[in-house]
């Protein structure tokens, strides 16, 4: 009985902390863009982004954002400024604090896929 109480505990600690919302997921890709994990972070789009700017391409861009956050000092923090959710479609606003003092404001919108969210930028709606 131990077990499924770690468990359960677990599972909720990661909806809380990542994936399973929006913000959540908003915050796993920046957070593997961070990190370099191209192929992770390019998977949190949606198939329309994906099909409509091809996988290499969206690699390319993230591996330069990966540059310029490096060139930061890193991500110290992300602050989820607001979220709204309608039905199947969402729109996250946070603020990125970078280790060299500096910070930004990003808006980005997301789309329910499969049971999960992913993010598709205005355009491919």
């Amino acid at each position: 009985m131990k077990n499924i109480a770690a468990i359960l505990g677990v599972a909720l600690m990661l909806v809380a902390c990542g994936g399973g919302s929006p913000q959540g997921t908003v915050k796993d890709f920046f957070r593997n863009v961070e990190d370099g994990k191209l192929e992770e972070a390019a998977g949190l789009f949606s198939k329309a982004t994906l099909s409509t700017v091809g996988l290499e391409k969206l690699k390319q861009g993230l591996q330069q954002s990966t540059r310029e956050i490096d060139g930061k000092g890193g991500i110290s923090k992300i602050e989820v400024l607001e979220h709204k959710t309608i039905g199947e479609v969402a729109e996250v606003s946070i603020k990125i604090f970078y280790g060299n003092g500096t910070e930004e404001t990003e808006s980005m919108d997301l789309i329910l896929e499969n049971g999960q969210w992913k993010l598709q930028p205005s355009g491919d709606k």
